[in-house]
């Protein structure tokens, strides 16, 4: 669809979410409403700035656009616009390489980066990060999410034109945007808690991933396309020989410190300690970097069940002098989370530790910490998925490029929360994952055996990616900065250089990070069972009398949620009955999918 030619309106906006925010419409003129979104008070034109206004873009900006003037995580330089959300752990190299002054702000640099460099650039960052950046002399927008996956973008497409902000809930304001469910795609979430390839449960919404660029011409003509550099997502293997212990805690050392560096010291940071190998770790090292501070820890604890980590973190806690606030997980407390966060994220939940995660976000911010570090992301380079007898039956079921191989990898145990055989028998939809055996595909031509390393990559790309948007997610909504140092770039490149079995020594999962655990907590703590933070919610949700649980179990089984076209009635009432009654043990997770999706379908009105 063509438009006339068009630059650019700047509406002012005020809001915590303005720095990623804008909107590109192909038939119209932007309005001030385009921007309601961002904030709930009147938007005005602003007095100086661009005099054309005859104009199809909108963008949110402050006051005073002279020169490389600064607005909410933005700049602007000559004919260029940069909206940014991320962190630079190597700015201080990239600045001397671009021979700029090293007080030069984060956004400027990269910048300055693109300009001289092209979208190259972008890839030389060592951070996680999402940005915008306009040129206005080709009339083009070029969305970016960094390789580390952190800072999650999301955009609306459809006839109007386009909308990107970093949260759905943001998009979902503007009045253009649909907020019609994605049914085709209910079987895979279902199955996986998951939609993989960028999709969404919203049909207008997609989600950027980690890496990939998305540009939107504006000018003559209005155009998309969407760009994901292979070589960077899938890295080579080379054999390294040495003390790789040693090796992991220094540069896990160097990485923690750029980290803490990157908050400019201002603030004393917290940390999420659920007592397993990664967040003990990063424990024992923030107190090396900071010897004399005690960093807040915040933890979820479930008083009285059996697998509670609460004593593994207070024993780290309190072995390192470090004050400790708990929050005990019981089943009212639990709901209530679960409902204020689908109000809020405008989704069903993605992990069944999001409700958990979602409540230290909520405990940390009233703290009033905005800079929290967490071991999230450290999983995903060991293990890739697969237990040891999954890789022994998939490695006598033929060539690893057969279609049996690809099926066992992407429907293995850890990445299935529920039975697909079970989901199709209670959804008329057929399950359709094209994008997954793509995807697998993609990987065997760009890095190709063995299937240790090529299952590793499809895990990151696929349950490594719905982790770190979970967290995220949340993160942004109360006004976080996570830290990860396990996605910190010289950490990975590292870790990945290394076969599968010098990363899982011995055949020990993540035995290079249990050894370093071992050496400062025992192995007690290091080779013990870890499961997050768990709780007992199969068991809350068939039998507690908590009232918000109870109206919940009866929704599952009302006319509203069974009538739904969806459904085949009959053995979906089966199956919800046959669970909710304890017959049939041990209970697997479809009544948690199937509240998941029926709480968020019916706060969209559906």
């Amino acid at each position: 669809m063509s438009s006339s030619t068009s630059s650019l309106t700047f509406l002012r906006a005020r809001s915590p979410h303005a720095p990623l925010f804008g909107v590109i419409l192909k038939g119209r003129r932007a309005t001030p409403h385009d921007l309601l979104p961002l904030s709930p008070e009147p938007i005005q034109m602003p007095r100086e700035g661009w005099r054309d206004t005859r104009k199809h873009v909108a963008i949110p900006v402050g006051a005073g656009m002279k020169g490389p003037a600064a607005w909410s995580g933005g700049w602007r330089h000559q004919e260029f616009l940069i909206q940014w959300d991320g962190e630079i752990y190597n700015r201080s190299g990239l600045r001397r390489e671009l021979n700029l002054p090293q007080e030069t702000p984060d956004p400027l640099l990269v910048l300055k980066g693109w300009k001289k460099k092209g979208a190259s650039f972008l890839h030389r960052i060592n951070g996680p990060f999402a940005l915008a950046l306009w040129d206005l002399r080709q009339k083009t927008c070029c969305l970016a999410r960094g390789d580390q996956g952190l800072r999650a973008l999301f955009m609306a497409v459809n006839e109007t034109g386009v909308a990107f902000a970093r949260t759905k809930a943001i998009l979902l304001r503007l009045r253009w945007v649909s907020k019609e469910p994605f049914w085709e795609r209910i079987p895979e979430y279902l199955v996986f808690n998951h939609v993989a390839g960028g999709w969404t449960l919203y049909r207008d919404i997609r989600e950027l991933l980690p890496g990939e660029m998305f540009v939107i011409r504006f000018g003559q003509r209005f155009s998309t396309s969407l760009h994901r550099p292979t070589d960077s997502l899938f890295p080579g293997n080379r054999k390294m020989d040495g003390d790789h212990v040693g090796e992991a805690q220094r540069l896990l050392l160097g990485s923690t410190a750029r980290l803490v560096a990157a908050s400019g010291g201002k603030e004393t940071p917290a940390l999420f300690l659920s007592g397993g190998v990664d967040s003990a770790l990063l424990a024992a090292l923030l107190q090396r970097i900071r010897p004399r501070e005690g960093i807040p820890c915040y933890t979820v604890t479930c008083p009285g069940y059996k697998h509670d980590e609460g004593p593994y973190a207070r024993a780290v806690a309190s072995s390192l002098g470090f004050p400790l606030k708990t929050s005990p997980l019981r089943a009212e407390s639990f709901s209530q989370g679960w409902s204020r966060l689908i109000r809020a994220l405008r989704y069903p939940q993605t992990s069944t530790n999001q409700v958990p995660w979602w409540i230290l976000c909520e405990e940390a911010a009233k703290g009033s910490h905005h800079t929290v570090f967490s071991g999230e992301g450290a999983d995903g380079p060991f293990s890739g998925g697969l237990y040891e007898w999954e890789r022994r039956e998939i490695a006598s079921s033929g060539p690893l490029e057969s279609f049996g191989v690809a099926r066992r990898v992407i429907f293995c145990r850890t990445h299935c929360l529920n039975d697909p055989h079970v989901i199709r028998s209670i959804v008329r939809i057929p399950l359709r994952i094209p994008h997954r055996f793509a995807l697998w595909r993609r990987i065997l031509r760009a890095q190709g055996p063995p299937l240790e390393e090529a299952a590793v990559t499809y895990h990151l790309h696929t349950t490594g990616v719905r982790l770190l948007t979970r967290a995220d997610q949340a993160a942004f909504h109360f006004g976080i900065r996570l830290e990860l140092p396990f996605l910190e770039a010289r950490w990975r490149r590292w870790l990945r250089s290394l076969r599968f079995d010098q990363r899982n020594p011995e055949g020990i999962p993540k035995g290079i990070l249990k050894a370093l655990c071992a050496e400062r907590w025992g192995k007690a703590l290091a080779h013990r069972k870890k499961v997050g933070f768990p709780f007992p919610l199969r068991t809350w949700i068939r039998d507690s009398r908590v009232p918000l649980l109870v109206q919940w179990r009866k929704m599952l089984l009302e006319e509203r949620t069974l009538s739904r076209e969806i459904y085949r009635r009959e053995t979906l009432q089966e199956a919800i009955r046959l669970r909710l009654e304890g017959r049939l043990r041990p209970i697997d997770w479809l009544l948690w999918s199937l509240l998941n999706l029926e709480l968020w379908l019916r706060n969209l009105g559906y």
